[in-house]
């Protein structure tokens, strides 16, 4: 959006290589640890997403996701060398619903173990929901 001829951004998104560790990923691919180990490369985690308040526009936080994930792959080769067959979220359950990504066609795989986060007051145990989303059909096995 355009206020006053500057470009107003409310949105960021992150991929960031992902995590060994969610077995509801590895169970659904398919992948026993050592073929999981040569092939973690091939896989982005969507580590943050933020769309800021008041944008009131609808679909947007979908419609992003969306278009990211049709870049995605060729820019990730682009900058590490090696395309990207999966991308992955964890999406903390006690704050969040995951509604963007179940729209944007990423399928709610389980419950990862949880692990603790530490806040201002207190540290707390959040099991997240893995969400994951193919980008190549058959790519992964």
């Amino acid at each position: 959006m355009r206020k006053g001829g500057v470009l107003n951004i409310r949105i960021a998104i992150v991929y960031n290589s992902a995590h060994g560790e969610p077995v509801a990923r590895d169970r659904w691919i398919g992948w026993v640890p050592v073929v999981q180990s040569r092939r973690l490369h091939l896989i982005a985690n969507n580590s943050r997403y933020l769309v800021l308040p008041g944008v009131g526009v609808p679909n947007l936080a979908s419609g992003v996701l969306s278009l990211t994930l049709r870049r995605l792959s060729q820019d990730w080769e682009i900058v590490h060398g090696n395309p990207v067959l999966l991308a992955e979220t964890f999406v903390d359950l006690s704050r969040f619903t995951g509604a963007c990504y179940r729209a944007a066609n990423w399928r709610a795989l389980g419950l990862t173990r949880g692990y603790p986060k530490s806040g201002r007051l207190h540290a707390h145990r959040s099991f997240d929901c893995d969400f994951d989303v193919p980008l190549l059909p058959r790519g992964l096995t």
